[in-house]
């Protein structure tokens, strides 16, 4: 047996940032490694870094772990296994200072310009390093690959097959946690509260075989590539003022959170300019998974209040939260990004890719054949905003609350599952399989997102004078789903025993929740009292989607008994729900403008507006497609032939707009 690790690690827990250090692990052949066992290379990074620090901390460094068979390499023997792995955890608390980690971390294992001859070939690389920044600004900005693959290799395998694989199921925590002022013992009561949480992620997940010839003697070949990230952003924040009797008696608190998750990146499992062939019996599988969730969380309280005997009592209260998640979009700027959000803008689209394919490759299995790409990406947010004052007096009390919220969540993922040859391609085209082919792309986005503001005024408490009362409420809500899943056969021979299914299936789903609410209370015995409520909400949902399956330029066999079916699904669910409520005394004044739509392109908010009140269309129509054919091929099958599409769109919108005013 011949077993060569290189491992780079903390040697004992990282506790200050003079500690930190770039790390990297690798393996390299490049010579000959002749076996009667078994040949195990590996090269591993494990992160041990745990910081505690009352001031800003900027983590900065890398982590590589690398293992490259190549340069003429030649090696033989019974089980080959090749694994380059990250994992570990790095942790930064500043308390209430800043905090970022911003790291490239890279799994990578590759076979190049290499002969192998095994009984088994395991290819894989792993990404498992967990995140995690805590204070009142804190972000993780990491980047980085998760690649396994074979270039230029000439591999041989006997019953155990060829596994390669990629898979990254990092984790990401950014947390603002809660924090609670109170300054009644100061001359100016004053509480300032401001959250920050970021996250974001720009990371690549491959396992492919290029210019390479594979073959196995019954056993499989199976090339996957998974991203199974989770992501979360939490800010929380409570910021509480409160006077005591005099000589101070006025209060003011205000409350602040941003959170924000930016993921970008692809997925992708692919043969590419390569001759594979099982013999004997041997399935051949592609398979790329996307199913990462991001989860965000912004909690935002504030709280000023007035207890006094004085002759006036004020209290000001006034939170703001703004939440940015997307899934497949750029942000370059996050002031302009959020202006975007503002005026109800799209932003510049970068999609989520899940790529399984065989391009420009001779492709001979003993089993099945089989190509799927999945993309789920899952993105659940939550914004909570509270705003309350109450001032109390024997005379003149006021108090102002104002509950703000700006939360814009938009998810934009597309999946491929295809065979194709390229123009230039000048090989044989033949794809064969003795038992089925299947080609299936299926892309799950989804959005929940709940929203709950409340700004409340309690001035009951001034028998001897005016009690005065205003609350603000108001709350812009975007979310966006795109959606699309294609599978194709293009310009190629597919001879086939068993059925040939070309599958792709769409379905989007947004679930949209907001709740606003404003209310005042005041009363005076021998005074006047002067209350306002205003309440304000914006609600834009967006659904497009599409679905593709087709046969084109091909000829196709299916024998021993089996059928050929292409078919395409498209679902688009969008579920929203509005309360707007507004209570006063006086005067009360709810506005609730909500646009939901599936299959339109999105515009801004005054085009919107201008739309539903007049009617008009200055909106483009982008329907949410559906397509399956079969164009331009000869289809031979012993069984049914089967063309069929089928959409489904499910909209369900409840608005309740209630203004409530009451003299006393």
């Amino acid at each position: 047996q011949v077993n060569l690790t290189a491992v780079a690690q903390d040697s004992s827990a990282v506790t200050d940032v003079s500690q930190l250090s770039i790390m990297t692990a690798t393996v390299t052949i490049s010579g000959v490694i002749t076996a009667t066992g078994d040949i195990t290379l590996q090269s591993k990074v494990i992160r041990n870094v745990n910081i505690l620090s009352s001031s800003d901390l900027l983590l900065d460094s890398s982590s590589s772990a690398i293992v490259e068979v190549g340069s003429g390499a030649q090696l033989s023997g019974g089980i080959l296994t090749i694994l380059a792995r990250t994992e570990g955890a790095v942790m930064s608390d500043a308390g209430s200072a800043s905090a970022t980690n911003q790291f490239n971390d890279d799994a990578i294992a590759y076979i190049n310009d290499a002969t192998v001859n095994v009984g088994t070939l395991n290819l894989s690389a792993q990404s498992a390093t967990s995140y995690s920044a805590k204070g009142r600004s804190v972000a993780n900005i990491i980047s980085g690959d998760t690649l396994a693959y074979i270039n230029d290799g000439t591999i041989t395998a006997g019953s155990g097959g060829v596994t390669i694989s990629a898979r990254d199921t990092s984790s990401f925590i950014a947390e603002s946690p809660q924090e609670e002022i109170d300054l009644s013992l100061l001359s100016g009561p004053l509480a300032l509260s401001l959250a920050l949480a970021r996250n974001e992620i720009d990371k690549h997940v491959g396992a492919y075989i290029t210019s390479s010839q594979v073959t196995t003697t019954n056993g499989n070949v199976s090339v996957t590539a998974e991203s199974n990230t989770q992501a979360n952003a939490t800010t929380r924040t409570t910021s509480v003022s409160a006077s005591l009797p005099p000589p101070f008696p006025n209060t003011l608190s205000l409350t602040g959170t941003f959170a924000a998750n930016v993921i970008l990146g692809w997925t992708k499992s692919y043969i590419e300019e390569s001759d594979v062939v099982t013999t004997g019996s041997g399935d051949i599988l592609l398979d790329a998974k996307s199913t990462s969730t991001v989860t965000a969380t912004t909690e935002a309280s504030a709280s000023a209040s007035v207890g006094t005997i004085s002759f006036g009592g004020s209290g000001v209260a006034a939170g703001i939260s703004t939440a940015l998640n997307l899934i497949g979009w750029v942000v370059n700027n996050y002031f302009t990004q959020t202006l975007s959000a503002l005026l109800g803008l799209s932003g510049t689209e970068n999609s989520i890719l899940v790529l399984a394919y065989i391009k420009d490759s001779v492709v001979d299995a003993a089993g099945s054949l089989s190509l799927s790409a999945l993309a789920a990406m899952t993105l659940l947010a939550k914004v909570t905003n509270i705003a309350g004052s109450a001032a109390s007096a024997l005379a003149g009390a006021s108090s102002v609350a104002a509950s703000g919220v700006l939360a814009s969540n938009r998810v934009s993922s597309r999946s491929k599952a295809f065979i194709e040859f390229s123009d230039s391609y000048a090989g044989l085209k033949t794809i064969d399989a003795d038992v089925g082919l299947t080609v299936s792309a299926r892309d799950d986005p989804s959005i929940t997102a709940v929203v709950t503001l409340l700004a409340s005024i309690d001035n009951t408490h001034a028998p001897f004078g005016n009690a005065n009362a205003v609350a603000a409420a108001g709350a812009v809500s975007l979310n966006e789903v795109h959606g699309g899943a294609t599978a194709y056969i293009d310009d190629a021979d597919v001879t086939v025993d068993g059925d040939v299914l070309v599958q792709a299936i769409e379905e989007a789903t947004l679930k949209a929740e907001v709740t606003s609410e404003a209310k005042t209370l005041g009363s005076s015995a021998f005074g006047s009292t002067t209350q306002l409520a205003v309440n304000g909400l914006i609600s834009t949902n967006i659904v497009l989607s599409a679905a593709d399956a087709h046969i084109v330029d091909s000829d196709v066999a299916a024998g021993s008994g089996g059928g050929v079916t292409v078919e395409a699904e498209n679902t688009s669910t969008l579920d929203a729900k509005i309360v707007n409520a507004t209570t006063s005394g006086a005067v009360a004044v709810g506005a609730t403008l909500a646009f939901n739509t599936i299959g339109w392109e999105p515009q801004n908010t005054i085009f919107n507006l201008i739309d539903t009140l007049l009617g008009t269309s200055i909106g483009t129509e982008q329907p949410s497609d559906v397509s399956a054919t079969i164009s331009n091929s000869d289809i031979d099958a012993d069984g049914n032939i089967v063309v069929q599409a089928s959409s489904t769109a499910n909209l369900t919108a409840e608005i309740n707009n209630k203004a409530d005013a009451s003299a006393s």
